[in-house]
C-alpha cells in the first residue's frame, strides 16, 4: 500500500449525483431561489407596504366574510339542491361568534387573509363540549405553527404551536383543521399568490420609493460641482451650505463669486426610470397573481359597463369558488359525511345569470309546446305549487293552445267539452292553478 502524506490536506472527493430522485427542495449548483415569503414577511412588505396587495387581499377577504356559511345534505340538484338546516353547530360559530374574542365576520376574514399570505397556511382549533357540539373556534398563529412529519404511514404526526408566552403545545391531527392552497411538491407547505408576484412587489416599492426620495431631494437631480482654482474647507462648506437640501431649499438658484463654475449631473429623472410603465406593470402583475380585477376594487374608469360586467362574472366564477372551497373543505369532517359545507352565494348577481337565462329558455319552451307546465315548475323550484294533473302535463300547443295528452292515460280527460274532475287535493286547474300559472307568464285558453 502506498503511504499517504498529510491525509488531513487532501481535498474530498466530489459529490456524485447517483439517481436522478433527489429531496424536495435540492436546488442545482449556481442556481438561487427566491427569498422566501414568510407570512411576517408578506404582511409587513406585501399588504401594508403596497397599495394593490393590501386592495386584493382586503377585497378577497371581504367577500369571504360577507358569505354566510351553511350545512345541507347531499342530493338534489345543481339548479335545485336540498335545503340547509336551520340550526347546525358549525353555523352559529361561521357566522354568529366565532369565539369570545372575535365575531364570526372578523373571524373569517382573518382566515382568508391568512390563506392568502401564509404559505404554511391556516390553522384552526376548533373546542368541542362533552356532548361533541362545537363551542368555539380559535386561529392558531401561522407563523409560529407548523405540522410535524410522521415517521410511519400518516403523512402528519402532530401539530407544533408556540403560545405568546414562549410555550411549546403539542396538538393532535384531530384537534387542528389545516387550510392551505396545496403546493405542488411539498405536502407540509401552500403557496401564495406572493411567491409567484414578489418581484412584482418589491418593483412597485423601490419605484415608489426613489420617486419620494426624488422629492425629499428638492425634486433636482444630485452632481458633482467643480470650480477652477484652489479653495480651502471654510469655502467649501460655504458652497455646500448655499446648496442645501430640503423642501424649504427647493428651487431656489444661488449666484457665486469666483472662476468659472461646472455642474455635472450624476442622477437620472423619472423619465429615464420610465416609472409610469414601471408602476402599470406592476399593478397588473399583481392583481393578476391575486386574481382580482381592478373594477373589483372600485376603479371602473376606462371600462364599458359590459366589460366590468365581465370582470365581475370571471372574479365570481374563477377566484372565488376555489378560495371558498379551500375554506369549506376544513370543516366537511365537522359536517358528517351526509352532509355538505358551503358558502351561500346565491344572492351574487353574475352568478344567478345562467339560471335565469335556463328559465327564460325554458318558458320559451312551454310556450312553444315542447315542455310542459309540470315540468317547467320542477325546474323553477315551484314543484310544490302546482298539481300533477293531465292538463299540467300536457303539451300545450301554440296554436290555438291545443292540449296534447303526455301519455295515453291522460287522453280520455280531453275527450270532453266539460272540465276534468277535480283532483284529490280539491283544487282543479281552471279554478285554483290559474292564479298559479299566470306567474310563469302563461294563460291557459282552452278551445
Amino acid at each position: 500500500m502506498s503511504r499517504r502524506w498529510f491525509p488531513s490536506l487532501r481535498r474530498p472527493a466530489p459529490a456524485i449525483k447517483s439517481a436522478p430522485e433527489y429531496a424536495i427542495g435540492w436546488t442545482p449548483s449556481g442556481v438561487d431561489r427566491a427569498r422566501p415569503w414568510s407570512v411576517e414577511r408578506a404582511v409587513r412588505d406585501g399588504m401594508e407596504r403596497a397599495v394593490w396587495i393590501y386592495k386584493a387581499v382586503d377585497t378577497i377577504s371581504n367577500h369571504v366574510a360577507d358569505r354566510p356559511l351553511r350545512v345541507r345534505p347531499r342530493g338534489g340538484t345543481s339548479d335545485e339542491p336540498m335545503p340547509p338546516y336551520d340550526t347546525h353547530p358549525l353555523y352559529r360559530a361561521m357566522n354568529v361568534r366565532a369565539n369570545p374574542a372575535e365575531g364570526a365576520w372578523t373571524f373569517k376574514k382573518r382566515v382568508s387573509m391568512q390563506l392568502l399570505l401564509s404559505k404554511r397556511g391556516v390553522f384552526l382549533e376548533p373546542t368541542f363540549s362533552r356532548g361533541g357540539d362545537l363551542l368555539r373556534i380559535d386561529l392558531l398563529p401561522p407563523g409560529r405553527t407548523r405540522p410535524v412529519p410522521s415517521t410511519g404511514t400518516d403523512v402528519i404526526s402532530h401539530f407544533e404551536t408556540v403560545t405568546i408566552t414562549g410555550e411549546l403545545r403539542n396538538l393532535d391531527v384531530e384537534k387542528v383543521r389545516w387550510i392551505r392552497n396545496p403546493h405542488p411538491l411539498d405536502p407540509y407547505s401552500g403557496i401564495t399568490p406572493l411567491e409567484a408576484a414578489g418581484l412584482s412587489a418589491d418593483l412597485d416599492f423601490y419605484t415608489r420609493h426613489y420617486n419620494l426620495s426624488f422629492v425629499n431631494n428638492d425634486a433636482r437631480p444630485g452632481g458633482v460641482i467643480g470650480i477652477d482654482g484652489d479653495m480651502d474647507d471654510a469655502e467649501l462648506r460655504l458652497l455646500r451650505a448655499r446648496f442645501g437640501t430640503g423642501p424649504s431649499a427647493a428651487g431656489a438658484w444661488t449666484v457665486l463669486n469666483g472662476g468659472n463654475v461646472t455642474v455635472t449631473d450624476t442622477s437620472v429623472t423619472p423619465r429615464d426610470m420610465a416609472y409610469e410603465t414601471v408602476a402599470a406593470t406592476s399593478k397588473i402583475e399583481l392583481l393578476a397573481a391575486f386574481g382580482v380585477p381592478e373594477s373589483q376594487l372600485g376603479n371602473a374608469s376606462g371600462r364599458t359597463f359590459d366589460n366590468a360586467r365581465a370582470e365581475k362574472t370571471t372574479f365570481w366564477e374563477i377566484t372565488m369558488p376555489p378560495h371558498l372551497r379551500l375554506i369549506t373543505d376544513a370543516f366537511q369532517d365537522d359536517a358528517e359525511e351526509d352532509n355538505e359545507v358551503y358558502f351561500d352565494t346565491s344572492d351574487i348577481d353574475v352568478l344567478r345569470e345562467p339560471r335565469t337565462k335556463r328559465l327564460s329558455e325554458a318558458r320559451e319552451e312551454v310556450a312553444a309546446g315542447v315542455r310542459s307546465i309540470r315540468s317547467y315548475a320542477e325546474l323553477a323550484g315551484y314543484a310544490d305549487d302546482i298539481d300533477d294533473t293531465p292538463e299540467t302535463r300536457a303539451l300545450w300547443l301554440a296554436s290555438g293552445r291545443t292540449a296534447l295528452p303526455a301519455r295515453a292515460a291522460d287522453a280520455p280527460a280531453f275527450d270532453t267539452t266539460t272540465p276534468p274532475a277535480a283532483p284529490p287535493t280539491g283544487k282543479t286547474l281552471f279554478a285554483a292553478q290559474a292564479g298559479k300559472l299566470s306567474r310563469f307568464g302563461m294563460h291557459l285558453i282552452t278551445c
